[in-house]
Formats: structure tokens, C-alpha cells, sequence
């Protein structure tokens, strides 16, 4: 009974990788779904973003699980089986670090994700870069401009009266410092 478990558990994030993988990779769900398949933010954000999201975790998920299901084999052909309790323990910890890997998909689909897709989920590859536009100097010919207002008589001069009468020495003294 455990030596059944224990295949079991070895063998159980294996063959959900493969064939999760070979879903999303052969058979992907036409948009954005909670069903099954990659779901991101940057996968949803588009039907293309979210069919390249599939493709490529798909691809990583079949491939990875096919190596971690060679791996467990020939991890169960090693064990020793006389001391369970030991065997079982490793097992358990090889089903850690499958989980790990599995979750670690995530980083480089993410990456291509960010690479080829904007947040709004559209092609980096189509956007077509503005062109630049020649721009002219706001101030090339000011002649053609008019004063947004009109001068009022009298104000042509500057009066200069007022810097000619300071203000008397004595009523600055009032701050002493």
C-alpha cells in the first residue's frame, strides 16, 4: 500500500505536466479562460498574448514533465525499499522540487511574454513607431504675431520716481537684529 502511494505521489506531477502541457500546447483554449491553460494578466490581456501564453507553457510543461518522469523511474528503481520510512521521505522531497519546477515555468514565459507583448496585451513586433514630424521654432518670426493686448496710453514710459525717494533711514531701524 505505500509503495503504491509512493509511485503515486513520484509519479503524479510528472504526468500532469505532460499532459496539461500537450493541452495547452496542441489544444489551447480559444481566449482567456478559467478552465485551464497559463492564466496571467499578461496572458489575458489579448487573444494573441494569450495564445503565445499557451504555446510556450505548453512546450515548457510537456517537455519538463517528460524529464521529471524519466527522472522519477529512476529515482523509484534506486530506492531502497527495505527502509520505507527513508524512501518515503526523499520521495516526498522529489515531489517538492517537481512542484518547484513546474511553478518556475512561470519566469520564462513571463519574460517572452514581457518581450513580445505591451501590458495591453499588443504586439511590440507591430507597433509602428511614429514618425517624427519636423517642428518649428515657436519664436522664428515674431512679425507675423500680434500682442495679445493693446498698450494703453501712458503706460509707454517707466516711472522711475518711485526708486528715486528711498525710504528714510529711521523707520528702518524698528528691526535690530
Amino acid at each position: 500500500m505505500i509503495l503504491k502511494l509512493m509511485y503515486l505521489l513520484l509519479l503524479a506531477v510528472p504526468v500532469a505536466a505532460v499532459i496539461l502541457g500537450f493541452l495547452c500546447w496542441r489544444c489551447p483554449p480559444k481566449g482567456p479562460t478559467w478552465a485551464y491553460g497559463y492564466r496571467s494578466r499578461r496572458a489575458r490581456a489579448s487573444t494573441e498574448s494569450w495564445l503565445f501564453a499557451q504555446n510556450l507553457a505548453g512546450q515548457i510543461w510537456y517537455f519538463l514533465g517528460l524529464i521529471m518522469l524519466v527522472g522519477s523511474f529512476v529515482v523509484l528503481k534506486k530506492l531502497d525499499m527495505e527502509q520505507i520510512e527513508q524512501s518515503f521521505s526523499k520521495a516526498a522531497v522529489l515531489v517538492v522540487v517537481q512542484l518547484v519546477l513546474v511553478c518556475l515555468c512561470q519566469l520564462p514565459t513571463e519574460f517572452l511574454l514581457l518581450r513580445r507583448f505591451n501590458r495591453f496585451g499588443q504586439d511590440r513586433t507591430e507597433e509602428e513607431q511614429p514618425e517624427p514630424e519636423e517642428q518649428e521654432t515657436e519664436y522664428e518670426d515674431t512679425a507675423q504675431y500680434e500682442l495679445p493686448y493693446e498698450q494703453e496710453e501712458g503706460l509707454d514710459e517707466f516711472d522711475f520716481d518711485l526708486f528715486d525717494n528711498p525710504v528714510p533711514e529711521e523707520e528702518n531701524s524698528d528691526t535690530e537684529f
